[in-house]
């Protein structure tokens, strides 16, 4: 394909200077879609979509010295971001078109927000004061919950998906 070859530098912001230029013109773009199809068909992601430079953001009032202290920023491909939103479309689709989401998650999805859990709780507990019940909830909030998952067992969860 024309124009999608992906230059392999260090630095994930300047290698994308072709790229960004092939994908602002509008007669590559069926081009650019042809190469998302085949990544999405293969399942193979190009390494230099997975290359990033990563930038450490100091954290204010944190020891210095202490590599926690900093928020980590990656740069990385341009063309990797627009097909990393077209997956997220198409996987997105696919969950909420086959009702395979839980009518009550409300984080991450379309005209959906954290009000709407807020206003269940309420709900629930002006029918208990109505009722003379009692409610209970639990909230939690599980630091580096990503960096402590259990991949292989979202994986599995995903492949029952049909995903």
């Amino acid at each position: 394909m024309r124009g999608t070859k992906l230059k392999s530098k260090k630095v994930a912001p300047l290698e994308d200077q072709d790229n960004n230029k092939f994908a602002a013109n509008d007669k590559d773009n069926a081009e650019l879609l042809t190469l998302f199809n085949a990544i999405w068909i293969s399942g193979n992601i190009p390494k230099q979509f997975k290359h990033a430079v990563v930038i450490p953001i100091y954290k204010q009032g944190k020891d210095k010295k202490d590599p926690a202290s900093y928020r980590l920023i990656s740069l990385t491909s341009h063309l990797g971001k627009v097909l990393e939103t077209i997956m997220n479309k198409r996987l997105t689709y696919h969950l909420e078109a086959n009702n395979l989401i839980s009518d009550t998650q409300a984080g991450f999805r379309k005209d959906r927000q954290t009000l709407d859990q807020i206003v269940a709780l309420e709900n629930s507990v002006k029918a208990a004061k109505t009722n003379s019940r009692t409610v209970g909830a639990i909230f939690l909030d599980l630091e580096k919950a990503y960096d402590t998952m259990w991949r292989e067992g979202l994986l599995m969860k995903l492949k029952k998906l049909g995903i």
